[in-house]
């Protein structure tokens, strides 16, 4: 029984990519055989083929297989970047997205770029994978591609692939080490946004909550400032009243380095030292954080390990259509500079 243009295309196609062609294909008159279709039909398979840049050459004896696509299942995938305009300027997601556009290039994969769904809805072809960055995903979204080929960057979201920092084991290890390594028993942390479930500075106030419920020996106080305390000044107040909840606190957990920023400056208007009457812990280590003084003791996620998963995972999405969905968190590092008291009592930097 004779197939259909479309289903001869797409076969060969598939052949070409997997690596049964890998040279020139058979003549057209070996292909009418095999496929129990008329040459013209044949012809057509070849322009279409050739309009997938998957051969070249004329029509008859040399159709030659693109060197590119053969034996690569990857040839022309296309892979969707969805990024707000802050994700794009974070220095972290800057230097993944540098190093998943060589590693899907050096494959011959297509990455495209957008900035808002509206935008990418615009673009008139249908992805093989979606990766989302700190833009949320609406249900038309599933229109353009499966659910399971739509990846959550650093903000998992159940029913879809995530990768991400584990900002709650963060939490926890950071209020562990405080208080385990350096001896501290009145903690407080510089929390924010914690009316967002699952987002990372709550999970971070999550896991911080967490050890200090299981050590009552542990005086851990918090306070939330407002999401959009930027600067320095707008942080003063929180810090204050933190100061004012527990006047014994000696160490302190910023839930991002800019509001260590904060501290230090509180520190300074009221003559206590860093890290001798405050030990001071941030989370980013932003480019500034070196250059403090002290430097800041502060979490780093790493690029490279993020960059390592999302670009694993991508390449098994383009070739297992089923593959099952899955949530993978990587640790960040800690770096410990001169922002923390006790640290070098076991030999720590």
């Amino acid at each position: 029984m004779s197939v259909g243009f479309t289903e001869i295309a797409n076969e060969i196609a598939s052949g070409i990519m997997n690596g049964k062609y890998s040279d020139t294909l058979p003549s057209i008159s070996k292909m009418s055989a095999q496929f129990q279709v008329c040459p013209a039909t044949i012809k057509r398979v070849i322009s279409q083929l050739r309009d997938w840049d998957l051969v070249s050459g004329e029509q008859g004896r040399c159709v030659r297989i693109n060197h590119k696509a053969a034996g690569n299942p990857y040839f022309h995938k296309n892979v969707v970047i969805l990024a707000n305009l802050t994700a794009i300027s974070n220095n972290l997601y800057s230097k993944i997205i540098q190093a998943l556009n060589k590693e899907l290039n050096d494959r011959h994969v297509c990455l495209h770029l957008f900035i808002s769904e509206e935008q990418f809805r615009e673009c008139g072809f249908k992805p093989d994978c979606i990766v989302a960055v700190g833009i949320k995903i609406s249900p038309k979204l599933e229109e353009y591609c499966a659910e399971n080929k739509i990846i959550k960057f650093n903000l998992p979201e159940n029913g879809y692939q995530g990768i991400a920092t584990d900002n709650r084991k963060t939490g926890y290890d950071a209020i562990k080490y405080l208080a385990e390594e350096c001896g501290h028993r009145h903690i407080g942390m510089m929390a924010t946004q914690l009316n967002y479930d699952y987002g990372c500075f709550y999970l971070r106030y999550l896991g911080a909550a967490e050890y200090a419920e299981q050590h009552p020996e542990i005086t851990f106080t918090t306070v939330e400032l407002d999401e959009n305390m930027d600067h320095t000044a707008a942080q003063r107040p929180a810090i204050e009243e933190l100061m004012q909840k527990d006047p014994e606190i000696t160490a302190i957990f910023a839930s991002c380095d800019l509001y260590a920023m904060g501290i230090y400056s509180y520190a300074k208007d009221h003559n206590l030292q860093i890290p001798e009457d405050i030990s001071v812990l941030g989370f980013g280590d932003q480019l500034f954080t070196d250059l403090m003084n002290p430097p800041l003791s502060t979490y780093s996620e790493s690029a490279e390990d993020l960059g390592e998963h999302l670009i694993k995972l991508i390449l098994e999405l383009l070739v297992k259509p089923d593959k099952s969905v899955q949530n993978t968190y990587i640790s960040p590092r800690m770096i410990l500079r001169g922002s923390i008291a006790g640290y070098n009592r076991k030999g720590h930097i």
